[in-house]
């Protein structure tokens, strides 16, 4: 065994199965979901809809 750990990255037996992709792809897409779309609609959304209500309150 060598230093290299890209060494099996190329044969086919490096690379994951495909019935593995059943529980991956999920677990990837509630990851993204969980990382990227929640803390903006946790964080982002108050602000702008704040934001537009004090617009509303400094026109009147």
């Amino acid at each position: 065994m060598g230093i290299n750990p890209f060494s099996n990255m190329f044969k086919f037996s490096g690379y994951t199965k495909w019935y593995h992709y059943f529980w991956a792809m999920p677990l990837a897409c509630i990851f993204l979901f969980i990382f990227f779309v929640l803390p903006f609609l946790v964080i982002g959304l108050p602000i702008r809809i704040a934001d537009k209500l004090r617009s509303e309150f400094k026109r009147k």
